[in-house]
């Protein structure tokens, strides 16, 4: 899926590492911790996004995340064609299913992450700075350039 310079895979990954758990449902692919990430073994080529992938993601300040979500998932549009699921993500062993949030790369020393949600307050797809805990589980979306 190409969305301005960067081809996105088309889902969640889903690769058998340790630590990695099921997501809410067994189609969105698994959640990871943040140990797991050097475990993947990702194809040539693609990458983990960065912080910056994030950002030509869903802008500096956000994007109304109906245009990333599913029709299936609370009336999305999915317009650019991402195709968020809520896989959700694991705080502290407990899952929030209405959610998608997927892992980027870390700078500075602080973890970073896209959260695209269908909850009133934060009905957005965002990139979260230097909030993600390290018992946090999230998905993977791996990303390259679009040449």
């Amino acid at each position: 899926v190409v969305i301005g310079s960067l081809r996105w895979m088309a889902q969640n990954l889903d690769s058998d590492v340790t630590g990695a758990v099921a997501s809410s449902d067994q189609e969105y692919g698994k959640l990871y911790p943040w140990e797991s990430l050097s475990l993947i073994n990702i194809p040539s080529g693609w990458r983990i996004p960065t912080e910056a992938d994030a950002i030509k993601l869903c802008g500096n300040n956000g994007s109304p995340s109906v245009d990333y979500r599913v029709p299936t998932w609370e009336n999305g549009t999915n317009t650019n064609g991402f195709s968020a699921v809520p896989s959700g993500y694991i705080d502290n062993g407990r899952l929030y299913a209405h959610y998608n949030s997927f892992f980027t790369t870390k700078r500075d020393n602080l973890q970073y992450f896209v959260e695209i949600s269908d909850s009133t307050d934060r009905n957005q797809a965002r990139v979260v700075h230097g909030g993600a805990a390290k018992d946090y589980k999230m998905s993977i979306r791996l990303c390259t350039d679009a040449n």
